[in-house]
């Protein structure tokens, strides 16, 4: 039964995970994201112009470092998953004899 429980909960963030990452992709308009992507691009050309190192290597080192963060998308995903901690534990405190 344990394991069950255990699949259903990690199917359940899972699903809930990629409901979360459609919502933190709607708040940022397409246009902010190609935008965010081409200067991404430029950026990781001129970088690796300068240090002589792989571009693919300087554009993960640009996305790693921050370069295509956005603050509507952070608060989107943090707000969610603070809402979907809540409801888990409201779910375990409304029943609390069960088993872990």
């Amino acid at each position: 039964m344990g394991g069950l429980m255990m699949i259903i909960g990690m199917t359940l963030g899972w699903a809930w995970g990629v409901i979360v990452a459609k919502a933190a992709l709607a708040a940022r308009p397409a246009a902010d994201t190609t935008r965010i992507v081409e200067a991404l691009g430029r950026q990781a050309a001129a970088d690796s112009q300068a240090t002589n190192v792989d571009s693919s290597i300087t554009y993960q080192d640009l996305i790693y470092s921050g370069f295509v963060l956005d603050g509507r998308v952070t608060a989107v995903y943090f707000v969610l998953i603070l809402v979907f901690i809540y409801l888990m534990a409201r779910m375990r405190a409304s029943n609390p004899n069960s088993q872990l």
